[in-house]
């Protein structure tokens, strides 16, 4: 696994966000009360990988430190 999606799994976490593979062998990224945020790649073709997961973070309200 990229060293960039542990970090980003990490502050996901340390934001109370609840992060686990889905079936499709993405992260999924939801909230404590189920709702999906975001998804996180496995392995990341691009280069803009992070910058559309945190934007897609944002829009639904969560800022991660």
């Amino acid at each position: 696994m990229n060293k960039e999606v542990k970090r980003l799994i990490r502050r996901c976490e340390r934001a109370g966000l609840v992060v686990e593979r889905s079936g499709s062998g993405h992260w999924k990224v939801t909230s404590q009360d189920g709702e999906t945020l975001a998804t996180i790649p496995f392995s990341p073709s691009t280069n803009r990988w992070l910058e559309n997961t945190l934007t897609q973070l944002r829009r639904r309200g969560i800022e991660l430190d």
